[in-house]
């Protein structure tokens, strides 16, 4: 549909700019934020491929590379050794805006239910800018020492495979009406989410990796003999991957 009718199209191609320009430029409270975050996430998660698909110039690379950065900054565990000052920077905002509540009230209990919310928010939006960042890799690779098996996209997917224990986003709405919903584990299928990933426990990460590694390499093709020689990902995932996208293309 968006490569049919442009002018929806760009309607969400305004959108994201727009959003993204508030999130990065507007100083409001850092809860009043929070509910545009999760939107971003999710329009990107579901479209960005599309985007791609109708080669739109306002999606092009550069634009694709800032939303990855800026949906990364929001993700404080995978891949946080890349890009440390934002993550840094929205981890400080959740800490001031936690401190900031904690200083007005003295009850422990609603301290502790105010932290338990406060949990739900940022993995809601941290689990749907992780299934967005898969979604925007849909596309020409923005990231050129991905070819040399190094930098921000491959350490970014080579996380969500070795992560040790993986921990499942608490997924629910925090209290915040202006929140939307968000279920446990949601999946949409297709390129631009995570699947439907119905183990509910330990999988659910590399379920994401493999749809993200999907995606770059769907589009980027040259990026197979480096990630086979490199070993770099599970050979046997790599191999999975192939076998997939060769039927893929001849479909």
């Amino acid at each position: 549909m968006l490569a049919r009718k442009p002018v929806f199209r760009l309607h969400y191609l305004k959108f994201i700019d727009e959003t993204t320009r508030l999130i990065s430029t507007t100083p409001e409270s850092f809860q009043d934020m929070q509910p545009f975050r999760y939107a971003l996430a999710c329009v990107l998660r579901s479209l960005a491929p599309e985007f791609v698909d109708s080669k739109s110039e306002k999606f092009d690379v550069r634009t694709r590379k800032r939303l990855f950065d800026l949906l990364l900054s929001w993700c404080d565990d995978t891949g946080s050794t890349w890009g440390q000052d934002g993550v840094s920077d929205y981890r400080r905002e959740v800490d001031r805006y936690k401190s900031s509540q904690h200083a007005r009230s003295k009850d422990s209990v609603d301290k502790i239910s105010f932290d338990k919310e406060l949990n739900e928010q940022v993995e809601a939006i941290q689990w749907a800018s992780m299934n967005a960042i898969a979604s925007l890799l849909y596309g020409p690779c923005f990231d050129d020492n991905a070819r040399k098996m190094s930098g921000r996209v491959i350490s970014w997917i080579n996380g969500l495979f070795l992560e040790p224990t993986p921990r499942a986003p608490f997924g629910f709405s925090p209290a915040d009406p202006r929140t939307p919903l968000y279920t446990k584990y949601q999946g949409e299928g297709g390129r631009g989410a995570a699947g439907r990933d119905r183990h509910k426990g330990g999988h659910h990460r590399v379920s994401l990796a493999k749809l993200a590694l999907k995606n770059l390499l769907l589009t980027n093709l040259d990026l197979f003999p480096s990630c086979i020689d490199q070993v770099i990902f599970p050979c046997f995932i790599v191999h999975y991957m192939l076998g997939n996208i060769v039927l893929q293309l001849r479909n």
